[in-house]
């Protein structure tokens, strides 16, 4: 009866959050309508005429489902009647309307926006679309327009060819494909989710099973750290099957079904222990309920940011759906990045790319779609993990949700990771929770192989994150040694060695490609500055939950001191997030340039933060008496809910500025116009800038980075960890000397552009605005190049003779 009142109770929840958000987008609408604010900024009054037998047009991305109009602003003359058509297109390019619309225009018709309706379209959201408008009648007929920045997903058009401006517009959609539309995107999220969760569970419960019964786990507890230990075993199973292998979907699916019959037999086995009423919710459900409240919230916040985006942003984020690509055709870790760039070695961290790449193998999904979506689950999953282990240190699940809604939805990392693309850092501050949990268990209950695992997968994800594991094990070492514990100092010594030894082959051919006998990596300066806590970013560093965090992590630590609490390893977490962000700090003031980076440290400092605010939280919870108890209790769930609010009001804009953003709808048609249109050899030149603390260290600043994966043509820009890796110097050194050569030009006009197109034979030029500097006007006016593609703000131009 317990279970089905908690299972109601959740279900009421749900529908009390569905009916909310119908009540939000119904709110202050008008029937059958809600209307947007897409581009609604005019510039000093400015409009373009609609004059007959010419068109005007916009190109725009609808952001829901249901589109069902569009209003535009007009501005009529006094005497100007007749009738404005609108046509709906695929984009600029297809000659077919999908739907047409008119407005009339009596005289007298006063200026401002007017609606072209038409039945709604469910299929809209995230589309391109290209609309046009033409004026049947007498009169002037004008459409006001603002600047060019005003919108990013679209561009104005005068009969066919795009202008450096936007129209003034705004999109209407209904209400209720708006609504089904999210239903059906929870729907999916839900059956995706729960079929991954069922395979990593049962894949990895034979790995955690002796700790999951010795320790008691639940449920909760055993699905978590079941779904890590499986993706941590799948590391290490590519790190030696690379030796040997070459993976296909087929070997894939035969080694994730064996595992996983191995699991759910073994599970059966075991009903003994999951038959019990507390294994599935836990001594307290409703924690367990809040706590996976805590979790859900987390990841769909993620993914829901990240829905409408063809690849969330950041440079990094190419050369991980590049290594990704790899993985699927060379059958598991990369050789090389050929035949994408001339790079011919392979020793990037792979944790991340081995994930995605399982999946794709698993359910053959779409390369960017899926490389997305795991980035935002791995980055939400931080939270399960780490409200895992303050549930664990501090003897309570309440602990965990804290912990859980902390570093999940209140601190600004791990979410701002996705700002940057930063997904392998991801990765590694999931295994390093689960690290930290594995390697101060007792080892009875543990055992050897699954903290070997954790720790090498850990290696193979983030070599700087596993240093972070290694300082923390350092403190400990010593801490035990101090206290002559020496039992425990020979079995973490056991454990290190066996963690080498699981990582070893991929080890060993990281160090090689480093050590580069024959100087085939590509040398850059790395300058001092590059250890600054400044190049975090002004909207990171001056988040809105900061402050008030970096005071409950001091009241926390105090609690928990004045409270006698500070378990050892509560207190091991305390030292290790000093000593660890105070030395790096220290390093960073000084000007040493350290391989664990104060960035990267800071950033990671969300699980000790979780932790430590748990585990405060939990001795709050418990520790007074009558009214005073209430009133602890009552001010715990109000803090903890205000910062809840206030992280989902701000969390969103870390990723979703428009700037931001490499890729956008239309440069999907752009990709396949290039492979459909342009020879398999044309090598273009496109737009770079360098990393500002490493000169000579390029990077691509626009969707012209991405051409060699998505559109299979060279480009003078490899991917920005090319000077990790070896390089084919016959070709990688005259790219890089192009991309300098251009960077040059465009900082001094020197020397002329044509002298480079001569010198170094690109064959084609591509350029887009924003970023690009100088624009694409401004390049089509150099001699050499002749324009033969033009789509929104990207040009793309032939060198010719």
């Amino acid at each position: 009866m317990r279970r089905g009142r908690w299972a109601a109770l959740a279900v009421a929840l749900l529908l009390i959050v569905a009916f909310g958000a119908i009540l939000v987008l119904v709110r202050d609408r008008s029937p059958g309508s809600f209307v947007d604010s897409d581009q609604t900024t005019r510039e000093d009054g400015q409009a373009l005429g609609l004059e007959p037998g010419h068109t005007l047009g916009q190109t725009f991305v609808a952001r829901h489902a249901g589109i069902n109009g569009l209003e535009i602003y007009l501005v009529p003359s006094p005497d100007a009647q007749g009738r404005v058509i609108l046509h709906l297109r695929d984009d600029p390019l297809a000659s077919e309307d999908i739907l047409t619309s008119a407005v009339n225009l009596p005289p007298g018709t006063q200026e401002g926006f007017h609606r072209f309706t038409f039945p709604a379209i469910s299929s809209s959201h995230s589309q391109y679309y290209y609309a046009f408008l033409e004026h049947t009648g007498t009169g002037k007929v004008e459409a006001a327009v603002g600047t060019v920045d005003s919108y990013l997903d679209g561009t104005l058009y005068r009969d066919g060819q795009p202008l450096e401006s936007q129209m003034v517009f705004r999109l209407a959609y209904d209400p209720a494909s708006i609504v089904l539309d999210l239903v059906l995107m929870v729907g999916n999220w839900l059956a995706f989710g729960l079929a991954a969760l069922a395979l990593l569970f049962f894949s990895g419960y034979w790995l955690i099973r002796r700790w999951a019964l010795r320790a008691g786990l639940d449920f909760t507890a055993s699905l978590i750290l079941s779904s890590v230990a499986a993706l941590a075993a799948w590391m290490v199973l590519l790190v030696w099957a690379s030796l040997l292998l070459r993976l296909a979907s087929w070997s894939v699916w035969l080694v994730v079904g064996t595992s996983c019959l191995a699991g759910m037999v073994l599970f059966v086995r075991d009903r003994e222990h999951w038959q019990r009423r507390e294994y599935w919710l836990g001594p307290n459900p409703l924690s367990t309920v809040a706590f996976w409240g805590v979790v859900l919230l987390s990841i769909a916040l993620r993914l829901f940011v990240g829905r409408g985006m063809i690849m969330l942003p950041g440079s990094d984020t190419y050369h991980h759906a590049l290594i990704v690509q790899l993985f699927e055709e060379q059958g598991g870790i990369p050789s090389s990045y050929e035949p994408y760039s001339p790079l011919i070695s392979y020793s990037y961290h792979f944790g991340f790319h081995s994930i995605v790449a399982l999946f794709r193998w698993l359910l053959a999904t779409e390369l960017l779609v899926t490389t997305k979506t795991v980035a935002a689950v791995l980055n939400g999953a931080i939270a399960a993990m780490v409200g895992i282990v303050a549930e664990r240190w501090a003897g309570s699940r309440r602990a965990g949700v804290i912990a859980a809604a902390a570093v999940g939805l209140i601190a600004v990392s791990p979410f701002t990771l996705l700002r940057w693309g930063r997904f392998t850092q991801t990765t590694g501050m999931l295994l390093l929770a689960a690290g930290l949990l594995a390697v101060l268990a007792d080892r009875k209950h543990v055992g050897w192989v699954l903290p070997s695992l954790l720790i090498a997968g850990l290696a193979a994800s983030h070599f700087r994150v596993v240093l972070l594991l290694a300082i923390f094990l350092a403190i400990a070492f010593c801490a035990r040694l101090f206290q002559r514990r020496w039992k425990e100092t020979r079995d973490w010594l056991i454990l290190g060695l066996l963690s080498v030894l699981a990582a070893a082959p991929w080890l060993v051919r990281s160090i090689w490609v480093q050590y580069d006998p024959q100087d085939l990596r590509p040398v850059v300066p790395v300058l001092a500055e590059a250890n600054k806590l400044t190049y975090l970013e002004e909207p990171v560093l001056s988040f809105v939950t900061n402050g008030p965090l970096l005071a409950v992590l001091v009241l926390s630590v105090g609690t928990l001191w004045l409270g006698r609490r500070l378990r050892k390893q509560i207190s091991l977490v305390a030292i290790w997030g000093l000593v660890a962000m105070g030395g790096t700090l220290a390093l960073s003031l000084l000007g040493v340039n350290a391989f664990l980076d104060v960035k990267t440290t800071a950033l990671s400092m969300a699980l000790p933060l979780g932790i430590l605010v748990g585990a405060s939280g939990e001795l709050l919870w418990t520790a007074f008496q009558s009214r005073w108890r209430t009133l602890a209790r009552a001010g715990i769930v109000i803090i903890l809910l205000a910062g809840v609010a206030l992280g989902l009001l701000y969390l969103p804009g870390l990723v979703q500025g428009d700037a931001l953003h490499y890729l956008r709808p239309a440069d999907e048609r752009t990709m396949a116009w290039i492979e459909e249109n342009l020879p398999d050899d044309a090598l273009f030149l496109v737009d770079s800038t360098e990393i500002r603390w490493s000169p000579d260290w390029v990077v691509g600043i626009d969707a012209g980075y991405w051409i060699p994966l998505l559109a299979h043509r060279y480009t003078t820009v490899p991917p920005m960890i090319y000077p990790l890796e070896w390089g084919d110097q016959d070709k990688l050194q005259p790219i890089l000397e192009t991309s300098q050569a251009f960077l040059a030009w465009n900082r001094t006009a020197a020397p002329p552009l044509d002298a480079v197109i001569e010198e170094y034979g690109f064959t084609h030029v591509f350029f887009s605005q924003p970023p690009s500097t100088p624009s694409p006007s401004e390049i089509g006016q150099i001699s050499g190049l002749r324009e033969i593609y033009r789509l929104d703000r990207t040009r793309i131009f032939e060198a010719t003779p």
